[in-house]
């Protein structure tokens, strides 16, 4: 985790997958959902991350290729 206007580093976070690929935020920039790539046959996961806490709050499998990820409003 970056701050945008300093290029500081707040906080690493760990993934459950190795190949992070696409991140979305919510409108009020509360949450980031992270689609994380499996390798080989392993699933993809999606990582919810709370911008306020700077922490995971949820991760959910889901097929292989995790590759994109968008929030609608």
């Amino acid at each position: 985790m970056f701050d945008a206007g300093t290029g500081k580093e707040l906080k690493r976070l760990p993934t459950k997958r190795k190949v992070v690929h696409g991140v979305a935020i919510t409108r009020d920039d509360r949450y980031a959902f992270i689609s994380v790539e499996g390798i080989g046959s392993e699933p993809g996961t999606v990582e919810v991350i709370d911008l306020r806490a700077l922490a995971t709050v949820a991760t959910v499998e889901v097929g292989p290729m995790a590759s994109g990820i968008d929030v609608l409003p």
